[in-house]
């Protein structure tokens, strides 16, 4: 498990006022940690494991490729997902992939690290954005982890 305190670091630092955020996982201690009075960034979560958690204002549980989302569509501008290896068909990739487009806002941006299949399409949604790719790398924390930053042009 990752230190959440530290990855709330990393998110202020690369992605200064992030707007609305969501996180898309299972990362109950990173949305706990960015609400405290260091970090002050309200994320709302939505998962796609229904057992989770009960359904809280700020969690959800959504069947990503198949139902929309429970957010408005463009409706974030910062979407952040670590370690979730949610394992998905390539067309419900595909689905998904598209859904997130629908979902973040033209110039958001959707941070992955270390993703499952859910996240094999999203190349052909979105642009990827090297410069950010790289200066999440520059932290120890994800230097040996598949990084991913897109752009939703």
């Amino acid at each position: 498990m990752r230190d959440c305190n530290f990855v709330a670091h990393v998110i202020r630092d690369v992605f200064p006022d992030p707007g609305s955020f969501c996180i898309y996982g299972d990362n109950f201690c990173l949305q706990t940690e960015l609400k405290t009075s260091e970090h002050g960034i309200g994320a709302f979560m939505l998962h796609t494991e229904n057992h989770l958690a009960p359904k809280e204002d700020d969690c959800q549980y959504w069947e990503i490729g198949i139902n929309n989302p429970y957010l408005s569509y463009r409706s974030v501008d910062l979407m952040i997902s670590t370690d979730y290896q949610l394992e998905l068909t390539e067309s419900r990739a595909f689905a998904s992939a598209i859904q997130m487009g629908n979902l973040i806002r033209r110039g958001g941006r959707l941070f992955v690290v270390n993703p499952g299949s859910w996240a094999s399409s999203l190349g052909l949604v979105f642009q990827k954005n090297s410069f950010l790719e790289e200066e999440v790398k520059r932290y120890s924390i994800f230097k040996d982890d598949k990084v991913a930053v897109y752009e939703n042009i």
